[in-house]
């Protein structure tokens, strides 16, 4: 999946813009691969990873510099799409463009010298009176473009629902109000953040007369201050403080990996008593299905060391790895001395990217699941001395969760599904499409699910490249594939690599046969065999399309290769 990034080339004037970046006052590498876990599985160094990606997400580079902020305040830089920290750097400073929110003059606000660095030492600002800070929220309707409010409405500290809720009194904006006055009286901005308990633990910033969030955004975070004293909800606190087991999920994505995870933790929720949590890396669409399993703590928001040391509670006896790709999340919980154990989905060529994560397991764990010879072969390629179990993937039962209606009557669909990259090959399912058009099979359609969202390939231009925009619909990403693979008739696997896809099963379990390369690509091969579908010799696209043809154009051979469940 990450392959890809290795054969991007930058221009030179992108190094050069690059290194100017890294070497500024305002890049904190360390900083920005804290604050930012996920960057450190990345192929790109933090520096790199800016420069390309972070500023688009509103990633900050260090304390110095606020992205959001700057792009808001400099309309013509965000619209000329350039790095923000390198305008600044080559040219806003010079022009006195401001680079936090707190360095903004505003009229009566205390001036501040820009060229002065803010250190954390001197934040915050003890010779501010009350009388002299004016809040930079002025009124309801110019709120949502303040910096301030952006800075609160996108912390995930601010709850306005919660605010609502709990202060029936307020009207009109609630980050306005907590801004004002919310904050002074002592008012909580959600369930993450206790004002007073802040304020009362820290009277530095009590004395300061600055926003205790806004501080606790910008610098209390990074310093280790702690934002509440426990989690509000007293359930919640006696469930996710003695868990036996703790579930590690790289991240909350619509991919094999988490499905997997998902599926086991349902199955133990289900059918045993035994208690558990689970860490997230990084959120995403699925953040709501962990949530509804077991208490998660989301690494990618706001927290300190004690944060982690009370969610896992002294109890925890093993730590389930789910993938390679989540070692660095799971180094963090080396202190409870647990047993880990690492379930691995990876074959070589992602191992090869994560060669770093695999020396971190390798000082952690000695237990692990693969689960394809692909993925046993590279784990004994790399350790020497371990326990390994060779262990096939599962999928729980069918249940719908979307109407869907057959969307071309009339004819057959061939689906493929996975992200829109080579390593899915997404251009072979494009290139079995021009086969067929070859042959003349006219009355197929063939439908991709899955997301093309920072992908090495983008589905149109692909399919408009090889001139299959007849034949093949990109329907981008669904919650629950199968509730279109029911309208299906046929299934095509053209990863290259993939080591054991559940997608295949999935698309199986609604009777829809299964084309996939040989054991060359990974270990789907022993599950069609000779009566799920075909399996084909490795890369041969003429070989999948002859299969294709073959499966559609007779219904007997079809209804063979079903898998009879």
């Amino acid at each position: 999946m990450l392959k890809k990034l290795k054969k991007i080339k930058q221009t030179f004037k992108d190094k050069s813009r690059i290194s100017q970046v890294e070497n500024s006052d305002y890049f904190d590498e360390k900083f920005y691969a804290n604050r930012y876990p996920d960057v450190k599985s990345s192929i790109y160094t933090p520096a790199e990873h800016y420069f390309y990606f972070g500023w688009k997400e509103g990633r900050n580079p260090s304390l110095k510099f606020d992205t959001s902020f700057y792009l808001n305040d400099n309309e013509d830089v965000k619209k000329a799409g350039v790095n923000p920290l390198f305008h600044f750097i080559s040219i806003g400073e010079q022009e006195s463009r401001t680079r936090l929110p707190e360095l903004k003059k505003v009229d009566k606000q205390v001036k501040v010298n820009l060229s002065e660095e803010i250190k954390l030492e001197s934040i915050p600002v003890k010779e501010l009176s009350s009388e002299d800070v004016i809040p930079l929220i002025i009124t309801e309707e110019t709120a949502p473009k303040d910096p301030t409010f952006l800075l609160f409405k996108n912390s995930g500290l601010f709850s306005e629902e919660y605010y609502k809720e709990h202060y029936p009194d307020v009207s009109g904006c609630p980050i306005e109000h907590f801004v004002k006055f919310g904050a002074k009286e002592g008012r909580n901005p959600s369930h993450e953040f206790n004002t007073e308990y802040y304020l009362k633990s820290n009277p530095d910033v009590a004395g300061s007369h600055i926003n205790p969030l806004e501080h606790y955004i910008l610098y209390g975070q990074y310093e280790g201050r702690r934002a509440r004293v426990q989690y509000v909800d007293p359930d919640l606190t006696n469930k996710v403080n003695s868990p036996s087991i703790l579930f590690i999920s790289h991240e909350a994505s619509e991919t094999g990996a988490p499905a997997v995870l998902l599926s086991l933790m349902g199955w133990l929720k289900e059918n045993t008593n035994i208690n558990f949590s689970i860490i997230v890396g990084a959120s995403g669409p699925w953040n709501a299905k962990f949530e509804s399993i077991a208490p998660t703590f989301f690494f990618d928001k706001p927290h300190t060391e004690q944060d982690i040391q009370d969610f896992c509670g002294d109890h925890v006896q093993t730590i389930y790895v789910n993938t390679i790709a989540a070692a660095p999340y799971a180094k963090a919980f080396e202190f409870l001395h647990a047993e880990f154990v690492t379930h691995v989905h990876e074959m070589e060529s992602v191992f090869s990217i994560f060669e770093n994560e695999v020396e971190i397991l390798k000082s952690l764990c000695s237990k692990y699941i693969a689960v394809s010879p692909g993925s046993v072969a590279s784990l004994n390629k790399r350790f020497d001395k371990i326990e390994l179990e060779y262990l096939k993937p599962f999928i729980n039962h069918y249940k719908a969760t979307e109407e869907t209606q057959h969307p071309c009557e009339g004819k057959k669909i061939i689906f493929g599904c996975g992200a829109v990259e080579q390593r899915k090959g997404f251009d072979l399912f494009c290139e079995v499409a021009n086969k067929l058009k070859e042959n003349n099979i006219s009355n197929v359609e063939m439908h991709w699910i899955g997301s093309d969202k920072e992908k090495d390939l983008n589905a149109q231009d692909t399919i408009h490249k090889l001139g299959v925009a007849d034949v093949v619909k990109f329907i981008g990403p669904k919650a629950n594939p199968r509730d279109y693979f029911k309208h299906g008739d046929l299934f095509l696997l053209t990863s290259r690599e993939d080591p054991y896809p559940l997608v295949c099963m999935e698309a199986a379990e609604q009777m829809l046969p299964v084309v996939c390369f040989d054991e060359t690509a990974g270990g789907m091969h022993t599950f069609v065999e000779n009566d799920a579908g075909i399996v084909v010799p490795y890369l041969d696209i003429s070989a999948m399309a002859d299969a294709a043809i073959s499966l559609i154009t007779d219904d007997t051979l079809r209804a063979k290769k079903r898998l009879s469940c």
